[in-house]
């Protein structure tokens, strides 16, 4: 035979025996065997959690044969607070991951401890009682929020270790509170107010109280007059919430529709 005939038979015979010895697989694999990296699984099997859910709860002052304070005009505490703690609910619902409840959904009767219950026994994140200053005698006061008067973690025994712990959150509350208040009305005066109050001390959360307008004050009582007056306190308080649990503002349906 020719040279030229042996050369691509050797080539052939060489190049399996070279496969061979170090066990090779000459043919390749299938392109559907491809293996995918283990990253790219990973990335695959993360979840975004979603929005946490808040649980407020707004304690309505007083209630049923509790009337609270009353006005030269007849203005019961209990309805205004009642009013107010309807109209925060109402505005605090457009905030998707916020869950308001009510110790009180009409003019009923709750002992402290029934209010105390309600908000423990659902872990509630924020604790607000509406109320209203008042007096005997017709007068100007500085508006007023409560805090449990945490300086001493034994004084109030099992009750003040409750609320020990939010001591600092508390502060916070009545300071988002403070801020949107004032908005409302630059020329009040607001006081932030320590109060050795069991029921306070008693909950397991950050708690205040707040009076966000006085019954004996005839500037005030006027203005209560208007259902916008309400409207207004409502939203300051309605905002203070927010802007303490930090909530991002709802996302506008019509902004987010498609042009």
């Amino acid at each position: 035979m020719k040279r030229g005939l042996f050369s691509p038979i050797l080539l052939m015979a060489l190049t399996m025996a070279a496969g061979a010895a170090f066990g090779q697989e000459l043919i390749p694999p299938p392109a559907n065997n491809i293996t995918v990296p283990e990253t790219e699984l990973q990335m695959e099997a993360v979840v975004i959690p979603p929005p946490r859910k808040y649980i407020v709860v707004i304690d309505p002052g007083h209630g049923g044969l509790d009337l609270g304070v009353r006005s030269s005009k007849s203005i019961l505490e209990k309805s205004v607070a009642l009013k107010l703690a309807f109209s925060i609910r109402s505005m605090a619902s457009k905030y998707p991951n916020v869950n308001v409840y009510l110790t009180r959904e009409g003019d009923l009767e709750r002992t402290m401890l029934k209010r105390l219950e309600l908000a423990n026994s659902n872990r509630a994140d924020l604790f607000l009682s509406i109320h209203t200053g008042g007096g005997f005698a017709p007068q100007t006061r500085p508006m007023e929020i409560f805090i449990a008067g945490n300086k001493n973690k034994s004084r109030a025994g099992e009750w003040g270790s409750q609320n020990w712990p939010y001591r600092k959150a508390n502060y916070r509350l009545a300071n988002s509170l403070s801020k949107r208040m004032a908005q409302l009305d630059s020329k009040i005066k607001i006081n932030i107010v320590e109060t050795g109050g069991m029921m306070l001390e008693g909950l397991a959360m950050p708690a205040a109280v707040i009076e966000p307008v006085d019954l004996s004050n005839p500037q005030d009582e006027i203005l209560l007059e208007e259902s916008k007056r309400l409207r207004q306190i409502a939203s300051a308080i309605t905002r203070g919430i927010i802007d303490f649990l930090d909530v991002k503002e709802p996302v506008d349906e019509a902004e987010t529709s498609d042009e």
